[in-house]
């Protein structure tokens, strides 16, 4: 819809004369009529009194031709009377002001698209019909009043709309179109499938093109995409049955396409999307989908030879934290690990662990017939123990003891030897000359050890020096020994 006033009104445009259809005069009303194509009614005539087509137009008229120009019902009775029931097709009319109300004339006359775009034009800069004094052989006609409400459009549209198919392959999809026109009837077409219903079913996904003609033969058209979701796909591994003589069979299937979430039905009436305990035979599942789409497979569990017999062994069986472990295992050919987080390697047959905490450790083996079996060790960890040495920090005077104790682990063993009572055991008297760290290694009940420092500052003393006069007379008092360290 263009951009200007919605109505607009002109009065006063000082017509002679004393009926709706008055002579030729040299007022300032005037009568324009042209022609437009019989298929794009709806567009807006402006006239502007510029040849720019700038600001706001001096009129607006929404045209509606057709075979034979119909009663403009939007216009007074006065000025419909000017151009009804004219044969030409495409015809349309505008009454619009010259003079008073347009000093510059009418220099330019444009129609516009429903998107305001412009879709033809033509300007004068002398005008097209000139301001002031009637200059044409036009006949003038009496307007009053005339507003002018901006009208929706009216030239033939058509939308559509689809519907998508539920399950691959099944032409379950539909279309329908909805058109519109002032000219009737409406008939539709629809391609590629060539029906000519406004509403269609049972399509195939696809791109489809409907093409609406209205009464006077124009068209439009409208296109919809129906989609189809994927196909259901089961991809299966089976592992086969009779390596150990029994019901081990399983089929595990992994299942895509359609639209989640899925049901699952065994031929052995199991409803679970995986399968096991099984003996050697055919077993088919059926697959349905959130859409009741089904899919469907069929798998095979065989017989095979026996499965291997497989030796486990950790070497060795304890370790303390931060050890490690060797772990192998003997009897096939290949060999997976788990988990895996703590070994060297989860395929070789010797590998090496270094676990945290005590861990069970499984290895699937699987001999040089596809046979397997599942061996187990478990390696445990005991925690390293917490020594503290108290104190850890001490100082003494060169000579003197002070007394270290270990405690969070059950036996000591303490170095340097220098300075200490003992060397094991706890608590230990250190009689250090110098300053020293003493380190003690603490051995838990299960072999395992850690350490912990104390460090003593010694402070050395040094000896009296004793300073006296070097003689004195006999019964006369002796001066003061003086004594420093």
């Amino acid at each position: 819809m263009p951009n200007f006033v919605t109505t607009k009104t002109i009065t006063s445009l000082d017509i002679a004369g004393t009926g709706p259809l008055t002579t030729t005069t040299l007022d300032d009303g005037a009568f324009l009529t042209g022609a437009l194509s019989a298929c794009i009614g709806g567009k807006h005539i402006l006239i502007y009194d510029n040849i720019a087509g700038t600001g706001d137009p001096l009129y607006s008229y929404v045209a509606n031709p057709g075979p034979t120009q119909p009663t403009q019902t939007t216009l007074p009775v006065s000025v419909d009377q000017i151009f009804m029931g004219t044969t030409a097709a495409g015809t349309f009319a505008a009454v619009y002001p010259i003079g008073a109300n347009g000093p510059n004339g009418v220099r330019r006359v444009e129609a516009r698209n429903a998107d305001n775009s412009i879709s033809a034009f033509e300007t004068s800069a002398t005008g097209i019909w000139a301001g002031g004094t009637n200059t044409t052989n036009a006949t003038r006609r009496e307007v009053k009043a005339l507003t002018n409400v901006d009208l929706n459009l009216s030239s033939i549209t058509v939308s559509s709309s689809s519907t998508n198919l539920t399950c691959f392959g099944v032409a379950t999809g539909t279309a329908t179109a909805t058109a519109s026109s002032l000219n009737s009837p409406i008939t539709y077409l629809w391609s590629p499938v060539a029906e000519t219903t406004s509403s269609i079913s049972s399509l195939a996904a696809g791109t489809y093109v409907v093409t609406a003609t209205d009464g006077i033969g124009c068209t439009a058209s409208s296109t919809v995409i129906v989609t189809e979701p994927a196909d259901i796909f089961i991809v299966g591994q089976v592992t086969n049955t009779g390596c150990v003589g029994g019901d081990i069979g399983a089929v595990d299937i992994t299942v895509g396409g359609g639209t989640s979430p899925f049901t699952y039905l065994w031929s052995n009436s199991a409803t679970t999307e995986d399968i096991s305990g099984l003996a050697a035979g055919t077993y088919s599942v059926t697959v349905t989908d959130a859409n009741t789409c089904t899919k469907s497979e069929t798998f095979t569990v065989i017989t095979q030879n026996t499965n291997p017999t497989i030796t486990v062994t950790a070497t060795p069986t304890t370790i303390c934290e931060g050890q490690s472990s060797t772990l192998e295992a003997t009897g096939a050919t290949s060999y997976t690990w788990s988990p895996a987080g703590s070994l060297s390697s989860s395929t070789d047959p010797i590998v090496t662990a270094t676990p945290t905490t005590t861990t069970t450790y499984s290895v699937v083996a699987v001999d040089g017939f596809g046979c397997q079996s599942i061996g187990t060790v478990t390696l445990t960890v005991n925690p390293l123990p917490v020594v503290v040495v108290t104190p850890a920090t001490s100082s003494i005077c060169e000579g003197s003891s002070v007394s270290l104790s270990a405690t969070g682990a059950s036996t000591y063993d303490w170095s340097p030897i220098t300075g200490l009572s003992a060397t094991t055991g706890s608590p230990v008297l250190a009689t250090p000359s110098t300053s020293t760290v003493y380190t003690v290694i603490g051995t838990s009940v299960d072999n395992c050890t850690a350490s912990a420092t104390a460090s003593i500052t010694v402070s050395s003393v040094a000896a009296p020096t004793v300073t006296s006069p070097i003689t004195y007379c006999q019964n006369v008092t002796a001066s003061a020994l003086t004594a420093t360290a």
